[in-house]
């Protein structure tokens, strides 16, 4: 989808791979506001964005009134326009500075140096994001919505360009993966990516649809089990040669 966006905009969060030293960064690239609200002291930008999130979270981007948040920050409606072009605008802002901090409670993967030491790291990230969403209801808030949206279809940009800057991140764990022997290299990269990212966003789109209806053990079980079904695709046929096994058999 192509969006026409004001010029002067800023960009920040991109995934980082070090290969010489086995790291990988969590970070995301998404546009940034007008510079306007940039220019907003820290305390005031964090006051808005989180009246702004508190609203998305609670009724997602379709149901969110966006008079509501005005009234929320204490904000002028003038005021409001001038440092956001409207609600998609200031919502592509929270997502940002969402994605933000879910991106440093992620941290990366740091210094594996094995292939069961990046799958330990890799299970690690997850666990963070689920303790992140656990402490913060409003960020979970947002993460269902996303969901929502995702799953009835609905375009919005900033989604878009979470989704497009996830598949980046995606390629960048692959590729950790492999040059440490703990991701297949029999099968050409770029389908490798789509199948994973496709998985990854199938459970999580599942998982997030049901976030805080679901008992939290079941939760916890979902989602290890569809991790582990992940590694078992991603990893090298002879890393399960029990499975090769089976497969022969049944050949033959």
């Amino acid at each position: 989808m192509v969006t026409n966006k004001p010029p002067g905009r800023t960009k920040r969060f991109n995934h980082h791979v070090e290969p010489t030293s086995l790291k990988y960064s969590y970070i995301f690239q998404i546009d940034m506001p007008l510079p306007r609200f940039q220019n907003l002291p820290a305390e005031r930008q964090h006051s808005i964005l989180r009246a702004a999130a508190e609203e998305f979270a609670a009724n997602g981007y379709e149901g969110a009134s966006y008079n509501q948040i005005i009234e929320r920050t204490g904000l002028s409606k003038g005021a409001m326009y001038y440092y956001f072009d409207g609600k998609e605008d200031l919502y592509q802002t929270v997502l940002t500075d969402a994605l933000g901090e879910l991106g440093q409670a992620f941290g990366g993967i740091e210094e594996v140096t094995s292939a069961p030491e990046f799958w330990v790291a890799y299970e690690q990230l997850f666990e963070r994001a689920v303790a992140l969403f656990r402490e913060d209801p409003v960020l979970a808030g947002l993460a269902k919505g996303m969901a929502r949206a995702m799953a009835t279809g609905h375009s919005i940009a900033a989604i878009e360009e979470m989704v497009a800057e996830s598949a980046g991140q995606m390629q960048g764990l692959v590729e950790l993966g492999q040059s440490l022997g703990a991701i297949r290299t029999d099968l050409p990269t770029e389908l490798l990516v789509n199948v994973l990212f496709a998985m990854g966003e199938a459970t999580d789109l599942w998982l997030l649809q049901r976030w805080g209806e679901m008992p939290e053990e079941e939760f916890s079980r979902i989602t290890l089990k569809m991790m582990a079904l992940m590694r078992q695709v991603a990893e090298p046929e002879s890393a399960n040669p029990e499975s090769k096994e089976q497969r022969d058999e049944v050949k033959s």
